[in-house]
């Protein structure tokens, strides 16, 4: 007798594709096609978008986007942590939580936060921000966004939560090895700079 497997355990294996998806590499640009499809699996979407957040340089940075263009952003757009007042993101990132933005018409949702006008123009009826935390710090953020009308439900918020956590440790890791290797390139910089001064006593 063939014995379907249950709503709980499809989550479960999906959830694991994605954990060995995100943690397949370091290129972070290697793992994004095949992780948009593990989460189509359990959370209908029409544009998907990770965030990250470098606080050091109080800078975010889209580092990926898929599905229907955003009519406002751009895959590998930077925008200042600075900027973020008013925003979706901003409120994630300073609340540390889930954000879920649906209306009944475009004056509803632009009146929860303005700076969706665009997104509602360009089509979007539905928002979603999970922020992405390490060490108690948001590190980043998973966008989910839908054309129809109130898409999501809370059960929907709690699976990519979950998402979100099962790719904490790997986006951790690749900010870490970005940020080692940015570190190790500016000694190198400082160390050159330093043995072309120190090479002769005239400075011309």
């Amino acid at each position: 007798m063939l014995i379907e497997p249950t709503e709980q355990f499809t989550e479960q294996l999906a959830l694991a594709e994605i954990g060995r998806i995100v943690s397949s590499s370091l290129n972070i640009d290697d793992i994004y096609e095949g992780f948009a499809d593990a989460v189509a699996k359990l959370v209908p979407f029409d544009s998907i978008a990770i965030a990250m957040i470098d606080v050091k340089l109080g800078i975010v940075t889209l580092s990926y986007m898929t599905g229907k263009d955003w009519a406002t952003h751009q895959t590998g757009d930077q925008v200042p942590l600075a900027n973020l007042d008013g925003s979706l993101l901003g409120a994630a990132i300073e609340s540390k939580s889930s954000k879920l933005i649906q209306g009944s018409d475009r004056e509803d949702l632009i009146g929860q936060f303005s700076t969706l006008s665009r997104a509602v123009d360009a089509g979007f009826r539905s928002f979603m921000l999970v922020p992405i935390i390490s060490n108690d710090l948001v590190i980043g953020a998973l966008t989910l966004r839908s054309t129809k009308w109130n898409a999501y439900e809370d059960q929907q918020v709690q699976t990519v939560e979950r998402i979100a956590i099962q790719i904490t440790g790997a986006l951790a890791n690749v900010q870490l090895h970005s940020e080692l290797a940015r570190e190790s390139n500016e000694r190198e910089t400082l160390a050159a700079i330093g043995r072309l001064i120190n090479s002769s006593l005239n400075i011309d």
